[in-house]
């Protein structure tokens, strides 16, 4: 076999593992307790596809080019209920 393959076949295996349902819902794991399902996948479009709507209108009316934006803060409780730690 060639490296190629190889290594495709070995990505197919690990993918084949990830992959599962919960109930009806198809989810990728990330790790044995935490995992993506496909609604999260879509929603993660939408919030993005709102964020660039809301950007380019930002933009738009202030007269600006996103380049000349050099700094954005957020507020809010954005990840308030996260209890991730870095590692």
């Amino acid at each position: 076999m060639r490296a190629c393959s190889i290594v495709l076949a070995a990505l197919s295996s690990t993918l084949r593992i990830a992959l599962a349902k919960i109930g009806e819902e198809n989810v990728f794991h990330l790790s044995d307790d935490v995992f993506l399902s496909q609604r999260d996948v879509r929603e993660l479009q939408f919030a993005k596809a709102s964020i660039a709507t809301g950007w380019g209108i930002l933009c738009r009316d202030l007269g600006v080019e996103p380049e000349e934006i050099s700094q954005v803060l957020l507020g809010g409780s954005f990840g308030s209920t996260s209890a991730l730690q870095a590692q």
